[in-house]
């Protein structure tokens, strides 16, 4: 009998710590990475496009300012029909501005993209997935995949005409390629983001989570000399599909994004928000603030930016830029469908 009332009276002992200790476990699991944060939750301002760069097929994967143009890459520049050279796309600034503010139809620029078929030139090729511009020389990533899980990724330079009549990429331009290995070796990712810090171009690889990347690092190229110099790259989950440019300060955005669908992603650890889960049960969809200093790029205190999803919908952002103080421009490829969007900060 003695026996049988102590029992209880453990029992009833733990029944009141357990509270506690649930508190006390859950406390310790969002601080092991480091102070929790603030989820930050923002709006997404849809801005309507009109002609072939609003059909899904376009696919577009990287965004880029030259001078005051906000340039739009396809994945394949001669969709739909992938033959030929094909042509990029350009809005200039002010009708941005005018857009967001009484939401008038954005009709962009078509620019012709000059240049061989790759298509028919390097096995494998899986199109165009970033480009950035110093001058009028732009940078821009190719994604190559020979066979499944052998992707790399080759870094070309192209030239902008001074009018916007044309970019052209030639011949020589792709035998001075840089060519990038892909260290995941995940099928259908390569070097996704491209970001000019000082005189130094870096790629970012697309996939950087501890689960499928045990080294993360972006590639560095000097734009005054040749050579190579490999820095530390956070190991950000899930996948990492462009970046803005870097400020005076050397921080820039990433977008971070995962489909809840990707099985390849599925064991990366999240440690960013947790409470993002419960927000968006298709996926993630954030922005991330980095930083370059001391030969590596990190992460900075400044929480990620969640955007406030649809019902049942998850958007493959694929492009952003900064809109000066003012926010973020963002695109998705055709997932859903071709989307542009501004996200106010203020």
């Amino acid at each position: 009998m003695r026996k049988t009332i102590e029992k209880i009276r453990e029992i009833f002992v733990l029944s009141r710590l357990l509270p506690s200790l649930i508190l006390l476990l859950l406390t310790t699991s969002c601080t092991v990475n480091g102070p929790r944060e603030e989820l930050a939750v923002k709006e997404v301002q849809k801005l309507q496009l009109t002609g072939p760069i609003s059909n899904r097929l376009a696919e577009i994967s990287g965004l880029t300012w030259f001078k005051d143009y906000l340039i739009f890459l396809p994945q394949y520049p001669n969709f739909p029909k992938k033959s030929g050279g094909g042509r990029i796309f350009a809005l200039h600034k002010r009708d941005i501005y005018k857009a967001i503010t009484d939401g008038s139809v954005l009709h962009p620029l078509e620019i012709e993209f000059k240049g061989p078929n790759l298509q028919n030139i390097l096995p494998g090729f899986e199109g165009y997935e970033a480009i950035v511009f110093s001058g009028n020389t732009a940078f821009l990533t190719i994604e190559v995949e020979p066979s499944p899980g052998k992707a790399y990724a080759l870094i070309v330079t192209a030239s902008m005409a001074e009018d916007l009549s044309s970019l052209q990429l030639s011949f020589v331009d792709i035998e001075r390629s840089i060519r990038v290995e892909s260290p995941s070796h995940i099928p259908n990712m390569s070097e996704e983001s491209l970001v000019i810090i000082g005189h130094s171009l870096y790629s970012i690889h697309e996939a950087n989570g501890k689960s499928v990347n045990q080294r993360p690092v972006a590639h560095g190229f000097s734009l005054r000399r040749s050579g190579q110099n490999n820095i530390p790259f956070p190991a950000l989950p899930y996948r990492v599909t462009d970046a803005t440019a870097a400020d005076k300060n050397n921080k820039f955005w990433v977008i971070n994004y995962f489909y809840r669908g990707d099985k390849k992603l599925a064991g990366d650890p999240d440690i960013l928000q947790e409470d993002e889960i419960g927000l968006n049960p298709g996926g993630l969809e954030r922005i991330v603030e980095l930083q370059y200093e001391d030969e590596a790029i990190k992460r900075t205190k400044k929480a990620a930016i969640t955007l406030k999803p649809l019902p049942g919908k998850s958007r493959n952002w694929e492009g952003i830029v900064r809109l000066e103080d003012k926010g973020f421009l963002l695109v998705s490829d055709k997932f859903p469908t071709t989307e542009f969007a501004f996200v106010p900060v203020q």
